[in-house]
């Protein structure tokens, strides 16, 4: 338990590298935890690894602890973070299905913000709709919600290629459209478009009589670039 509560510890003080030794630790001297304290050792170790941009090793540990504890709905919605910001987004649509409705309807929105990243535009409005009838406060929903109620009139009916890319600005990732040389005059009006990014994650489980960690960041807004094509 000292290595999970000292890493826990060295993780709030954003020392994450330090944190995965110690949860390293624990995993070593599992048997010495109680059972139910095994999968947060592996989801509290998959939050340091994101933080370090090692996706595929938090992806790693949140299925480990998904094998531990299958009702971890913080780690089914973690992971589909991990697989967002692997440009995988229909594992991630996978993992956030599991978990809608929890975590202020964040798991919808981000579903509704794969969607988008995948080029479902349609499917992405209509997710957005249905979590904005639940959600009337989130900022990220409406103002996606709001941007694709603009952006589908302005390409209903163009052949257009729609891709997600790491954004050359901001080293965040953005959202790039090909349109027909004949629609060369909507340029620029949808390159004035943003997207909110995905929500943030959920932080650290706390050990016992502990509050937990601080919840991860979310992603920066999308930029839209516009090209056109002959």
């Amino acid at each position: 338990m000292t290595y999970l509560l000292r890493g826990n510890a060295k993780a709030a003080l954003g020392q994450h590298r330090e944190a995965i030794e110690d949860f390293d630790k624990a995993v070593n001297y599992m048997a010495q935890l109680h059972p139910s304290h095994w999968d947060t050792v592996y989801f509290n170790r998959g939050n340091s690894k994101s933080v370090q941009s090692d996706y595929q090793g938090s992806i790693q540990d949140y299925t480990e602890a998904i094998k531990l504890n299958p009702s971890s709905s913080h780690s089914f919605y973690n992971r589909g973070n991990s697989y967002f910001d692997l440009y995988e987004f229909g594992k991630a649509i996978n993992d956030y299905e599991e978990v809608i409705g929890l975590y202020s309807t964040n798991a919808a929105y981000n579903r509704g913000t794969a969607l988008l990243s995948m080029g479902k535009l349609e499917e992405a409005r209509d997710c957005y709709r249905s979590a904005a009838e639940e959600a009337v406060d989130h900022i990220g929903i409406h103002q996606n919600l709001g941007t694709l109620e603009r952006v589908l009139p302005l390409i209903q009916g163009l052949e257009y290629t729609w891709n997600v890319e790491p954004d050359p600005v901001t080293a965040g990732m953005c959202l790039r459209i090909s349109i027909p040389e004949t629609s060369a005059d909507i340029k620029g009006e949808i390159q004035r478009f943003i997207f909110f990014g995905r929500a943030g994650g959920v932080g650290n489980t706390g050990g016992p009589g502990l509050t937990g960690g601080q919840g991860g960041a979310g992603a920066r807004p999308f930029r839209v670039y516009a090209e056109v094509h002959c």
